[in-house]
């Protein structure tokens, strides 16, 4: 089980001026980024198509360009403008084709780039003058209003900019208008780039919190383990995977041992350390990427295993027992030994998935055996071969179910 929690601290600490996060982050970043702005980048590709489409109304409306100019201007913006933010628009409504709208709308942004750079060079050999503030317009809504990461924007604005430089050397010779020219879009573009900058930086500032605050929401205070609403989300979505995928599942159930007595002796604050070390043994078994561990109620907890082969099943829930008693934490208030030492009891069941069978019903078996633990003495572990449930004590099934979603710590152990 990875500790999500301590890798969003860690982001906190390390920073992200960079504008990138850890790998796992990074990726879950985007992939909800992008699907956020689905809506607004779609809404600016229709508005940028719809403008293009209207091009011959505005030039024939305001600035009247010369007929050579405009045969090969149509040509620019209806066979080569307007199809990239069409294609981009339909890379980004079709969900199928929705993981490479990123790349189609880059190639988009340098061919409208590249496109108006182009008639402005046009326009200069016949005598028409076509703004610059076109591709300022253009840059400022790609850094700011389509959705695009600023490390993916900044390198195709770049190679669009020097287009432009080029063609703009190349029309008007090197004059100081035509630098002054590319300076004034160079500005424009850093100035826009600074904005897209900002925004992408607040906006991984905003999601960094509030999927840090997330997960703190789905953890236990004390002991930073999952807490029991959580767990049954978690347990409920591996259960379905391994029956779907016919892997195997050590499911266990964990107790300290005589705790109300531990908290009589010694008074809560210390029973909160007690049950932060024996969380922290927990914690440690749990190496799988998919390895649950939770605390379920006041002094009990959860252990899920995911791909554990039978014969290391038993070997695993006796170690649990093992090391715990190994901390050599000093329970003199243990009502049979003044001399004893903190230990768990544990239940556990292992098998694979059947899809019939509700994973509560699981739970309960490993409850059934924690039980049985107990009452051979404490300080053990009972494993039960197969989810079956009619292994299950009627007992268990009876009680487990009717546990609430955040349920209360047991009077007894």
């Amino acid at each position: 089980m990875h500790d999500v929690v301590e890798v969003l601290e860690q982001q906190w600490r390390a920073g992200f001026r960079s504008l990138r996060f850890a790998p796992g982050l990074e990726g879950e970043f985007r992939a909800e980024q992008s699907e956020g702005v689905v809506a607004q980048r779609l809404l600016l590709l229709i508005v940028g198509a719809v403008l293009v489409a209207c091009m011959p109304f505005f030039d024939g409306l305001l600035l009247s360009p010369p007929d050579e100019y405009l045969a090969v201007a149509r040509r620019v913006e209806f066979g080569m403008v307007l199809p990239a933010l069409l294609l981009a628009f339909a890379f980004t409504a079709e969900p199928r084709l929705r993981r490479w709208s990123d790349a189609v709308g880059l190639v988009a942004l340098f061919v409208v780039v590249a496109g108006w750079s182009y008639l402005r060079h046009l326009g200069a050999q016949h005598g028409h003058e076509v703004p610059t503030i076109l591709i300022g317009v253009v840059l400022a809504g790609a850094f700011s209003l389509t959705g695009l990461f600023f490390w993916a924007v900044a390198p195709v604005a770049t190679l669009g900019l020097c287009f432009f430089a080029a063609l703009e050397i190349w029309t008007r010779g090197s004059t100081e208008q035509s630098w002054f020219n590319i300076l004034a879009l160079f500005m424009l573009a850093l100035v826009t780039a600074l904005a897209g900058y900002l925004q992408e930086y607040h906006a991984r500032s905003a999601w960094l919190r509030r999927r840090q605050l997330k997960e703190l929401s789905l953890r236990d205070s004390l002991t930073g383990l999952l807490n029991y609403r959580a767990f049954e989300h978690a347990f409920q979505a591996l259960y379905n995977r391994a029956a779907r995928e016919g892997g195997s599942l050590l499911v266990g159930v964990v107790d300290v041992d005589h705790f109300k007595a531990y908290n009589d002796r010694y008074g809560h604050p210390r029973g909160d350390e007690c049950l932060k070390e024996v969380a922290a043994v927990l914690k440690a078994s749990a190496r799988g990427e998919h390895d649950l561990v939770a605390r379920t109620g006041g002094e009990e907890f959860a252990v899920v295993w995911h791909g554990v082969e039978a014969a290391d099943a038993a070997l695993r829930m006796r170690s649990l027992c093992r090391e715990v008693r190994e901390l050599g934490m000093p329970h003199e208030g243990h009502p049979d030994d003044p001399a004893a030492v903190v230990t768990i009891s544990a239940g556990a069941v292992w098998g694979v998935p059947d899809p019939s069978v509700p994973p509560v019903v699981v739970l309960c078996t490993a409850d059934a055996r924690l039980y049985e633990s107990k009452r051979a003495g404490r300080d053990r572990a009972t494993l039960s071969q197969g989810l079956d449930p009619e292994s299950t004590r009627p007992g268990a099934l009876r009680a487990f179910p009717a546990r609430p979603s955040s349920p209360p710590a047991r009077t007894a152990s």
